[in-house]
């Protein structure tokens, strides 16, 4: 049975004054939601197909639609709206031409990469076993002031009557083989990522003693770069911290809080889908155990679905290619590896038992691709 079709659509790329991207989109492909991404950090874009007169577009990111800002009074975070529009409401006359289409909005929270946050409201970023702050990673999920925030967010989106909210890069580390044997490529990435904020010390304070769990990463770190030779990965490092029982249950309790806290959020609106990802496969994130009221979404490697399709179907390979329960798909690999290569991917997807689909990089590619997924669509739904 095919799945739910929508494509990603970033507002700065909407079009008024001919027919519409998603108007095409929703007219040419038949889909049945749209996903626009509302918060977002920096953005860089190129689009020769579309009709701007230079192709080059920068936003420095931020709210892309205007925020109300007395609902953020107790978050302490004054929100900004993107440069690039202003006080114009785009998204407001995106969800309207989505409602008479008859599509769902979803919307796209990304406020781990709005880069005013660090500057805003330091006390929610994170910090290591060193106590220092990471100057590239976002705030901490379990950082009281980082979910009034969102919290907030989703009270000012609920006024353009979103079908559901996507949140995106909230990244809680883990210890887990699965994520973070495929993640660093430097040997010190597993124990650099584990935060140790106020936030995450206190919440483990009731199972473990915080400070002995930062030592533990300190020790093992230490003694790993002491004896490092050619040969040696991240692997042998996460080895020895998975080994020590009070950093697993440091760890084990903060991404097990901030899941809980994700579920209540989602509880809190039952009349919403809530949605987190796309997250790829070397990404530390949240909801591997599964998230209850969320649906997990994966960014869709062609890469990595053309080799698994050449493994032996053993246990092993099941294990290591588990059907999401939905995907975003970039859609430039289809100018690389050709039109039948999207229509196989979007129906192997759905034969497999993917149930959402999101296609992205529509507004970057040439026109040609609209016609290309319209053909993946149909053959899709025929199965």
């Amino acid at each position: 049975m095919a799945g739910q079709f929508g494509i990603v659509y970033p507002l700065w790329n909407h079009q008024e004054s001919d027919a519409s991207l998603l108007e095409r989109a929703i007219g040419d492909v038949g889909i049945e939601h749209v996903t626009v991404p509302v918060i977002t950090g920096p953005r860089s874009q190129f689009c020769l197909f579309g009709p701007r007169e230079s192709p080059y577009l920068h936003t420095d990111g931020g709210w892309h639609y205007p925020p109300e800002t007395k609902l953020y009074t107790t978050s302490g975070v004054r929100p900004r709206s993107a440069k690039w529009c202003g006080q114009r409401d785009v998204l407001r006359k995106v969800c309207e031409l989505a409602r008479a289409s008859g599509i769902d909005v979803n919307v796209r929270i990304d406020l781990p990469s709005v880069r005013q946050l660090a500057d805003h409201a330091p006390e929610m970023g994170q910090r290591n076993a060193w106590g220092e702050a990471y100057s590239d990673w976002g705030p901490c999920l379990n950082s009281p002031t980082y979910r009034q925030l969102l919290e907030a967010v989703i009270h000012d989106l609920l006024r353009y009557k979103p079908d559901g909210f996507e949140l995106v890069n909230n990244r809680v580390d883990s210890l887990s083989l699965e994520i973070a044997s495929t993640t660093f490529d430097r040997p010190f990435g597993p124990g650099f990522e584990i935060c140790f904020c106020p936030a995450c010390r206190q919440i483990a304070a009731d199972k473990v003693d915080p400070e002995q769990a930062a030592r533990s990463v300190r020790a093992h770190v230490t003694k790993f770069c002491a004896s490092l030779r050619p040969g040696f990965t991240s692997d042998d490092l996460l080895h020895g911290l998975q080994s020590d029982e009070v950093l697993h249950t440091y760890v084990d309790t903060r991404v097990t809080a901030a899941e809980r806290w994700l579920e209540s959020l989602a509880q809190r609106h039952p009349e919403h889908q809530f949605f987190h990802g796309p997250v790829n496969y070397d990404s530390a994130h949240i909801g591997v155990r599964g998230l209850a009221g969320f649906r997990r979404i994966e960014v869709f490697d062609h890469e990595s679905w053309q080799s698994a399709e050449q493994d032996d179907a053993s246990p092993e390979a099941e294990q290591q290619h588990l059907t999401p329960e939905g995907i975003e798909m970039g859609l430039w690999f289809c100018w690389q590896e050709g039109a039948d290569q999207l229509v196989r991917a979007v129906s192997e997807s759905a034969e497999r038992g993917v149930g959402y689909f999101d296609f992205a990089e529509l507004d970057e590619t040439p026109p040609e691709t609209l016609a290309w997924l319209r053909q993946a669509v149909r053959y899709a739904r025929r199965l």
